[in-house]
Formats: structure tokens, sequence, C-alpha cells
């Protein structure tokens, strides 16, 4: 018999939800606890994070929105999964926002330094 993974009560086979806590009954994992969704937020932070490192600082700042937003919303509800995905679109999203600020800063350094050879 399944357990529930918030109360600890033992379920029935045809059950949809928790008869003591009224927790909807999901798929199991293999270890026995429940399956938890992954947040389509921590994915996407992910993905612009990826996105943002070589050098569009647009997607570096949707990383760090979203994986901020991701991270409260998996913090605020334990059945939802994907923090670590949150907290690496997140940092991809710092790191590409660093790149893109330096990537500006040589741009500007080197456009000063050619303009005695302009003038």
């Amino acid at each position: 018999m399944a357990l529930c993974g918030n109360c600890g009560q033992q379920l029935d086979q045809e059950d949809t939800r928790c008869p003591n806590c009224g927790r909807p009954v999901g798929r199991a994992s293999p270890s026995g606890e429940p399956a938890r969704s992954t947040d389509g937020t921590a994915i996407a932070a992910l993905v612009f994070g990826v996105l943002g490192v070589p050098g569009c600082f647009v997607f570096s700042i949707l990383a760090i929105v979203l994986g901020n937003q991701a991270q409260a919303r998996i913090a605020a509800n334990p059945g939802i999964g994907g923090e670590g995905l949150a907290r690496a679109g997140s940092i991809l999203g710092w790191v590409g926002l660093a790149l893109a600020g330096a990537w500006i800063l040589f741009a500007l350094v080197g456009a000063v330094g050619f303009l005695p050879f302009i003038l």
C-alpha cells in the first residue's frame, strides 16, 4: 500500500485524494515518494540563462527575474520541483550580465583608445 506524502495515511489503489488530509494522490517515484512536477518557470529561467551567457543581456535579465520567481514559487509549494534549475538559471543570468558588462566596457575603452588616431 502507498502512503500519503503529506500526512502518512495509508492509501488504496483507487484513491485519487488522501482520505485523511485531502491532498491529491499523484504517481509515485521508484523510491515510493510522490512524484513532483517541475516548475515551468524554472525551466524557462535555465534556458534564458544559457542563451544569455553568449552576450544577450536581455535573456540574462529574464533568467534572473524568472529564476527568482520560480524559487519563490517552489519555496511556497513543496509539491513543485525545479529549485536547482531556477538557481542555475539565476546564476547564469548574473554571469551573462557580467560578461555583457565587461564586453561593453571593453568596447568603450577600445573606442576611446582609438580616438587620438581618428582626430
